[in-house]
């Protein structure tokens, strides 16, 4: 577990939204906001409020916390499938480092939802919050608790600040990999649904 890996899991979703916006907002046509300067970090945490505060983000908060999970997402490399609500969309890629896998389970227009980043684990014991604080230092967990995924992945699930900007993590370790999600906290209720439907095959 690295600490690049944390940045990419914490700050992912605000680029998605940012690059969506500025989509909707230029035609069509985004500049992807660079990540190499904390003036870059802070801008980007700062367009991650306005969006989360936006009536958009409300709407789509709304309708997705009433929607049921009638769609499945199966992933047969990782051998795993998920419920999710119809008004999210999916999509996948490689990390840019190559470090992973993401998918993303979420909003096009806000992106808000869930991503998930699976990386090699080769460690047999449990995930705990120690032991992430131990691999990343530094790193922000408030109210940690065990999870158990889909009977086989042990875990823990924690929040990471506090704000408009924290985020639910989930992080639990099954067949020589690990998962780590990052959702907003006004997507709590919505993440807990779809992970018991969490099923490894």
């Amino acid at each position: 577990m690295k600490k690049t890996t944390i940045i990419i899991l914490i700050l992912i979703l605000a680029i998605a939204a940012i690059v969506f916006s500025q989509m909707r907002n230029n035609g069509g046509e985004a500049d992807t906001p660079s990540l190499s300067s904390e003036s870059s970090e802070a801008e980007s945490k700062a367009a991650l409020e306005k969006i989360i505060k936006s009536p958009e983000r409300a709407a789509v908060s709304a309708a997705v916390a009433e929607t049921d999970l009638t769609e499945t997402y199966v992933n047969e490399a990782y051998r795993f499938s998920i419920k999710y609500p119809a008004k999210l969309n999916v999509s996948s890629f490689e990390s840019a480092d190559g470090s992973g896998y993401v998918i993303l389970i979420a909003d096009l227009q806000t992106g808000y939802g869930v991503q998930i980043f699976i990386s090699p684990y080769a460690d047999s014991s449990d995930v705990t919050a120690e032991r992430i604080r131990q691999d990343v230092p530094g790193i922000t967990i408030k109210n940690p608790q065990e999870v158990l995924l889909g009977q086989t992945g042990k875990g823990v699930a924690f929040t990471d600040g506090t704000g408009v900007t924290a985020n639910r993590q989930v992080w639990f370790a099954s067949k020589g990999q690990l998962y780590q999600l990052t959702a907003p906290m006004d997507f709590d209720d919505t993440l807990r649904r779809m992970l018991d439907t969490w099923i490894f095959m």
